[in-house]
């Protein structure tokens, strides 16, 4: 007799991207049949956290998994340090119809149902949104790393790019997964492919696969990146100092537009930029696509 598949359901009350319609219907057939199952409010907690559960879920036998897309279940439990079995079934609940694919056999009359919670919701007040690494398509350019305003990611001892400050991610920016030359980083939670993790494009979306950094910056793309992550060595004391440094804060910021391209939401633009001065440092002079268009506009 083969062994019974671990099932494991996430309710994903964090993020709220699964089709809630879906997600109870998952939840009311694996009741129904009796079966046991562990269920976990939020996979992406779990996997920013790093939290054990997901590596005693992987170790060993068949599992099924009823979460979103299959590329973004993986890499969530691989930045746990959890890799899942090849043959483990995901079943992906953001789709309409997802719950219909939980093939197990039901009785007529309900069951208690047999689940019980694998985590609870951690810090109450951090939404998890943060980016995870594909690491079957990164080709370790580091482009996200030298991108990123909020230190999100950074080089390993082996000199590997990883998701180092999940928490320092801001919610619904998904401008590293917009700039990834190999389209490698995923937002679970994302609405549109293939940043959510699927690999299709939705026909008729109009949304691009990546922004090219190159036609936004100039010409060498890795200068720029390196011109804006400089900090300056020294603290300013004097007034004439402190406008040296908000004139070298202003040459090296992005200007709106490359913000908006990439989808980085209004709240945070303004955080960036500021509203209240003008120019603001995201519209510099030296700024290539400025437009005259300032933050506070």
């Amino acid at each position: 007799m083969s062994e019974p598949a671990k099932i494991l359901l996430c309710e994903c009350n964090r993020g709220g991207a699964l089709r809630t319609e879906e997600r109870e219907l998952a939840k009311d057939t694996l009741c129904k049949s009796g079966t046991p199952f562990e269920i976990v409010s939020d996979l992406c907690t779990l996997a920013a956290r790093k939290d054990s559960f997901l590596k005693r879920f992987a170790a060993g036998g068949p599992a099924v998994i009823a979460a979103c897309y299959p590329r973004a279940v993986r890499w969530l439990f691989r930045a746990a340090g959890a890799r899942l079995p090849d043959e483990t079934e995901i079943i992906n609940l953001r789709d309409e119809g997802g719950a219909d694919r939980i093939s197990i056999d039901v009785d007529a009359a309900p069951k208690a149902c047999c689940c019980g919670p694998a985590d609870s919701d951690g810090d109450n007040d951090w939404v998890p949104w943060f980016p995870v690494i594909d690491y079957d398509r990164c080709t370790n350019c580091a482009q996200c790393a030298s991108f990123c305003l909020f230190n999100v990611f950074a080089m390993d001892e082996d000199k590997k790019v990883v998701v180092r400050n999940p928490a320092n991610c801001k919610t619904n920016c998904p401008a590293c997964a917009r700039i990834c030359p190999e389209v490698a980083i995923i937002f679970p939670q994302y609405a549109s492919a293939p940043v959510n993790g699927s690999d299709e494009i939705p026909e008729g979306t109009g949304e691009a696969v990546r922004v090219d950094l190159k036609s936004l910056l100039g010409g060498d793309v890795y200068k720029a990146l390196r011109q804006r992550g400089r900090r300056p060595k020294k603290r300013f004391g004097s007034l004439a100092d402190m406008a040296k440094a908000s004139k070298e804060r202003k040459a090296r910021s992005f200007d709106r537009n490359l913000l908006e391209e990439l989808g980085v939401p209004e709240e945070i633009m303004k955080n960036l930029c500021g509203s209240e001065t003008k120019p603001g440092p995201c519209c510099s002079e030296d700024s290539p696509n400025s437009k005259g268009k300032c933050c506070g506009d």
